[in-house]
């Protein structure tokens, strides 16, 4: 463990408008992640999660998705302190790491992918990575979890920014179950190009 690793958690949050995350994370400061709930949606509605932060750069994701979340995918736009990533995916991939997302950012290149742990998922950009998990659920049975955040390496503002803002996006393309149970719903969201991948 290096000087500049650490932990951090955030909290769920919903109210009758916005569904998210929020939390302190060390110097970074307190950061919300967080969507709006449309009172009503269709199916190829574009939805956008955004993060603000005290001393992180602004982020967003555009995409189609379902009751506000934007699905995560090649066809997501990304963007970090005014600049827009590159998305790629392979939709056919039978593994975690086949499946991971190929994210461009301006000169960074990272991977982001499931971790096979309890929720996991994590950003890697070479050998630095933020990592994030289930934690303890919040309320009663069937609630939302807390979410727990493990950052190693030489993670920087935006690397940590890119992580957070794709905690409140849908990330079913990136397991194998998990894209075989939502392909009937992309499929609805975007007729006719092969389901959103």
């Amino acid at each position: 463990m290096s000087d500049n690793d650490f932990g951090f958690e955030l909290e769920p949050f919903e109210d009758d408008t916005q569904h998210g995350l929020s939390g302190t994370i060390g110097a970074y400061g307190l950061v919300r992640i967080s969507y709006t709930k449309p009172a009503s949606w269709q199916s190829g509605d574009v939805f956008r999660t955004d993060l603000v932060g005290e001393h992180l750069p602004p982020a967003s994701v555009t995409a189609t998705g379902m009751g506000g979340e934007p699905h995560l995918s090649k066809k997501a736009v990304l963007t970090v302190g005014g600049v827009t990533a590159e998305i790629g995916a392979n939709c056919l991939g039978v593994s975690r790491s086949s499946r991971a997302l190929r994210i461009r950012l301006g000169g960074r290149e990272y991977t982001y992918a499931r971790t096979g742990r309890s929720g996991g998922l994590e950003l890697r950009r070479g050998e630095d990575r933020v990592t994030v998990t289930d934690g303890k659920a919040v309320g009663g049975a069937g609630s939302r979890r807390r979410r727990k955040g493990e950052v190693r390496g030489g993670v920087d503002a935006t690397d940590l920014a890119v992580a957070l803002v794709l905690e409140e996006t849908g990330t079913s393309s990136l397991s194998v179950g998990g894209a075989l149970m939502s392909a009937p719903f992309r499929a609805l969201m975007n007729p006719g190009d092969g389901g959103g991948e």
